[in-house]
């Protein structure tokens, strides 16, 4: 793997004749032979045989890994699903011959490779601890002896007489633990046995662990999908992608790169982009600088904005939407931000506490609320009198069957209250997500008014005596795949396609701009970033869309920010830790203020 970021965690890694290295891998290769057919019996192996139809595919598992582990090692494995990372310690534990390569192990080892394995499931917990621990190589003597310390570690007590059939897997996994650690391996093999089980056990399995690290100098490797995990357990990992060593170093390290490129096959480009603003000057605290909003659904998030945009004595008027309705919030927010009141958002069936909260807070004078008819997402109960139920003021709702219809009766509405500044901007439903760019051209509180796609296409043509189309700007945006409905696509596309537009908009805006903010919101997770547009407007800042999950985006982001030319912005990520990690913060703000 390129990157200057890992070159001392690798030469620390380097052996040296005084180290006591209790595990050697050196050159190892597994293949299996797959066939190429389905044999159901002997009979048909057999035939295929004689005939020389038995054929078979070469699949290899393992391709030339090689690495040390010092004794009194944690040592991490890292991979996703079939990178090959049991092969290996199974070969390790010598369950398997490896095809190529050799291994050299020192000392006991203590596998605990496969929930079960070693067990037989119509015998009793009880019976079970004797026939594991003598093929773990444990004397009967030994565990008559350490047979109470197995059990109360196991916490089996009340099910001890009890068929292992009867056992969850988590129960499963106590007993095996148990046996593998009451004698004091040399090596201990862990493989994914802490993924099942209450957290209270797991709690009590990593305490036994860093117990037998710390206390007896137990070497031990472990294989976990989780990268929190390894990174808390273990002092060294290795990270196995299809078969191939990725990288292997410091756990910390390796743990953020797992992260960062998402733990399966990167464009080598991409990785570059990406490892390289990581390593540039500064440390994780960097990102600390910068303000994160985490609000746990979409209705606090709305509210929690509004009350950092606006004080709360400059407050006579809110507008309140369905928090279910995209389109519909992207009207109400040119509405509201050229009034400028709050917008809050509302569950279709019922006022939020916290808006119940905000409005008794701020007793607006007046309130409008914005409804598109549609099933399932509109305001479908009697929210005039619930929220007169807690406030006095005067109540406006503007309720229509369509996008159109609905836009039209904002922009009329508008009118007649004298809010409009500026022309106006104009899209159709097809490409509604590409609207969060365009939001900063409402500083100027311009409204907003949705088209058909025909309308769209021929709009500078068009004439219409309701709606004076000659003081309209058009802002021209990709539509989405005019293959694929709405319905049909899927999380990736309508990420990429946000994203997509979202890059485009933003260079063009920040060439005329030196935007002060930037505020950061997860394309998965759109509806934070419509929230964010008037908190967005208020600061002169930009929304910028970024996808957590895929590292060409992650690294298309990086590439953005790095031809922008802003001086120390300030930064805002919006979002909960599955939208934002540390390292994606990090990442961010090194590449935005590079």
């Amino acid at each position: 793997m390129h990157s200057s970021y890992f070159t001392k965690p690798r030469n620390q890694l380097e052996a040296v004749e005084a180290k006591d290295i209790a595990i050697s891998v050196d050159k190892v290769s597994m293949v299996f032979n797959v066939a190429n057919q389905r044999l159901t019996n002997l009979k048909e192996y057999f035939i295929s045989l004689i005939k020389h139809e038995l054929l078979f595919k070469e699949f290899i598992a393992l391709e030339d890994i090689s690495f040390e582990v010092e004794k009194g090692d944690v040592f991490g494995i890292l991979g996703v699903n079939g990178s090959g990372k049991s092969t290996l310690l199974k070969i390790i534990a010598g369950v398997l011959e490896p095809t190529k390569g050799t291994i050299r192990t020192k000392g006991r080892i203590s596998p605990l490779i496969e929930l079960g394995a070693g067990f037989d499931f119509e015998l009793t917990a009880r019976e079970n601890i004797y026939l594991n621990g003598s093929l773990l190589g444990y004397p009967k003597k030994y565990i008559d002896e350490h047979l109470d310390e197995i059990i109360t570690f196991s916490e089996m007590e009340d099910f001890l007489e009890m068929p292992l059939k009867n056992y969850s897997s988590g129960m499963v996994a106590r007993v095996a633990f148990a046996i593998a650690t009451v004698m004091v391996p040399d090596i201990l093999i862990v493989d994914e046995v802490l993924s099942v089980g209450d957290f209270v056990f797991k709690q009590k399995c990593e305490h036994r662990i860093r117990e037998l690290i710390e206390d007896h100098g137990t070497t031990v490797l472990i294989v976990s999908h989780s990268d929190n995990q390894i990174e808390e357990l273990c002092n060294k990992a290795l990270w196995i992608d299809h078969g191939q060593m990725k990288m292997v170093g410091n756990a910390r390290d390796v743990c953020r790169a797992y992260r960062l490129l998402g733990g399966g096959e990167v464009d080598q480009e991409v990785e570059t982009t990406l490892l390289d603003t990581l390593s540039t000057s500064g440390d994780q605290q960097v990102a600390n600088s910068a303000q994160t909003i985490s609000i746990k659904d979409r209705y606090e998030m709305a509210t929690e904005l509004e009350r950092l945009t606006f004080l709360k004595e400059d407050i006579n008027h809110v507008v309140i939407a369905s928090g279910s309705q995209f389109d519909t919030r992207i009207m109400a927010t040119a509405f509201a931000h050229a009034r400028n009141a709050p917008l809050i958002l509302v569950s279709p069936t019922g006022l939020n506490g916290h808006v119940i909260t905000y409005l008794c807070e701020m007793k607006p004078s007046s309130i409008t609320i914005i409804n598109r008819k549609e099933t399932g997402t509109q305001i479908s109960f009697d929210i005039e009198s619930q929220i007169s139920s807690y406030i006095d003021c005067d109540i406006t709702i503007l309720e229509e069957e369509s996008f159109e219809e609905l836009s039209r009766s904002l922009y009329h509405h508008g009118q007649t209250l004298n809010i409009w500044g500026g022309t106006a901007l104009t899209g159709c439903p097809t490409n509604c997500i590409s609207l969060l760019s365009a939001f900063p051209f409402f500083s100027d509180k311009k409204p907003f008014v949705y088209l058909h796609d025909k309308e769209a296409r021929s709009f500078q043509h068009s004439k219409n005596e309701t709606i004076p189309f000659e003081k309209f700007d058009i802002i021209s945006f990709e539509e989405l795949d005019a293959n694929v409905s709405n319905e049909e696509q899927t999380d990736d596309a309508l990420s990429y396609q946000a994203c997509k537009d979202n890059y485009r908009v933003i260079e063009a805006l920040s060439a005329d701009s030196n935007s002060p903010s930037i505020i950061f919101a997860s394309s998965r997770n759109l509806s934070h970033a419509i929230s964010a547009l008037q908190f967005a407007c208020s600061r002169n800042g930009l929304i910028m869309l970024y996808d957590p999950i895929d590292p060409k985006y992650k690294a298309e982001a990086v590439r953005v920010l790095n031809r922008w030319d802003i001086s120390n912005p300030k930064l805002v990520f919006l979002g909960a830790e599955s939208d934002f990690c540390s390292i994606d913060k990090e990442l961010l703000t090194k590449a935005a203020r590079s």
